[in-house]
């Protein structure tokens, strides 16, 4: 029994879910610029998880698709780091201030269903994988 322990104990703090980081390409702005657009994006805790998905439901537990989606965008700012969407340099080119948030430049560089792409990529490597019953129950 104090086997199955031994084991856990050998694997490595990526193994149990933190500090993952991925790469995915937005396929629109690789072609816009001629090459491959690469953005990385590292895990989020389950509890930070959870707090931005409670804010995207009015009182009668009804998914508000706006606040849905202001919920997708503030993950994808906490998520994404690389490359900075804090550069003054882009917000200038977007016309925001100096001082705007990152989830601000984010919804003006990426279309909705890039936001919706990133956020479900930053679920699955958070661990909210959508076979995951299927892998509980092997």
């Amino acid at each position: 029994m104090d086997n199955q322990i031994e084991m856990l104990l050998g694997l490595s703090d990526d193994e149990f879910n933190s500090g993952k980081t991925k790469e995915i390409e937005i396929k629109r702005l690789s072609k816009k610029i001629g090459k491959p657009f690469m953005v990385t994006i590292k895990n989020l805790s389950a509890e930070r998880i959870y707090e931005l998905q409670d804010k995207s439901y009015d009182k009668n537990g009804n998914v508000v698709m706006g606040k849905f989606y202001d919920g997708a965008l503030n993950g994808c700012s906490e998520a994404i780091v690389s490359p900075d969407f804090n550069d003054v340099r882009i917000k200038k080119k977007l016309g925001l201030s100096d001082t705007a948030l990152k989830k601000d430049v984010l919804s003006k560089v990426f279309k909705v269903n890039e936001i919706n792409e990133i956020n479900s990529e930053i679920m699955d490597l958070s661990g909210f994988d959508k076979n995951l019953s299927d892998d509980i129950k092997n």
